[in-house]
């Protein structure tokens, strides 16, 4: 069931608490300044299924990341709560992966100490996971670059590398946050690709945030379409398309249709 309010959306998605992987109730969120408040988020209203791939798509500023954040338990709300796992988050949890649209790497440490890294911060024994660091990189297409540093890797090198760590502690969780954005549009859907298909294999729920909407259908279960700041959910969609999914979908009238509904609420047809 979906009820309407004039411009922000409720979604009710059926779910209890125990079925729910997140549940967004009434959040807002107010940065506060100098010179006044700036609500960045106004009454969000959100579930999220466990194994599901969905997108947050919206105009700069409108709040996705921010509601990443938040949702991540880097950002505590001004009002209203998120809960995962029908538990109130308020701190980072270790069953949620983060990565940002840059690949965040330590330029003095190889590719494979770079992936190992957060064993290294959860104290865990790096020889234990050694094997499946290199497992990951493989699986990405970086086992020739094991020894190499950041400096001596392609952006899309490097985000892959960061999509390898994120992976190796296994959350059940991975929260995107753009991290395709800097890329180009070849080496971008080469990692769309290789991401659809980790999902896959693994289960995973993903979050991802994007601005760009042929991306966002392309890759999502759902859509939430978010309004200028501040941001409130306008709508999510339901992507029907087949599974696996082939660039060739993107011939797809359903394909277009999705996209140009989205363009539509963004006011950019």
């Amino acid at each position: 069931m979906t009820t309407t309010t004039g411009s922000m959306v409720s979604i009710d998605e059926a779910t209890t608490a125990t079925q729910a992987v997140f549940e967004v109730d009434n959040l807002y969120k107010v940065f506060h300044t100098d010179t006044g408040g700036v609500m960045a988020l106004r009454d969000i209203n959100l579930d999220v299924r466990p194994g599901e791939f969905l997108s947050f798509v919206g105009p700069s500023g409108c709040g996705k990341s921010t509601l990443l954040n938040v949702m991540a338990g880097l950002l505590p709300p001004s009002h209203g709560e998120v809960r995962f796992k029908g538990a109130v988050i308020d701190a980072p949890h270790r069953d949620i992966g983060m990565m940002f649209q840059t690949s965040v790497l330590f330029p003095w440490r190889t590719v494979l100490e770079n992936v190992l890294m957060p064993i290294e911060i959860f104290g865990w024994d790096k020889k234990k996971y050694r094997p499946r660091a290199l497992e990951l990189l493989e699986a990405v297409g970086l086992e020739s670059f094991v020894r190499a540093y950041p400096a001596q890797l392609s952006g899309g090198m490097q985000q892959r590398a960061s999509l390898a760590r994120v992976l190796l502690y296994d959350p059940s969780v991975l929260l995107l946050d753009e991290p395709f954005g800097a890329l180009d549009e070849f080496t971008r859907e080469n990692m769309n690709l290789e991401l659809l298909k980790i999902w896959t294999e693994t289960g995973k729920t993903v979050i991802f945030v994007t601005h760009n909407i042929n991306e966002a259908v392309f890759l999502s279960d759902r859509v939430v379409v978010m309004t200028p700041r501040p941001g409130e959910v306008a709508r999510v969609l339901d992507i029907d398309l087949p599974r696996p999914r082939v660039l060739e979908v993107m011939k797809d009238q359903r394909f277009a249709d999705r996209v140009f509904e989205i363009r539509e609420l963004l006011g950019v047809a």
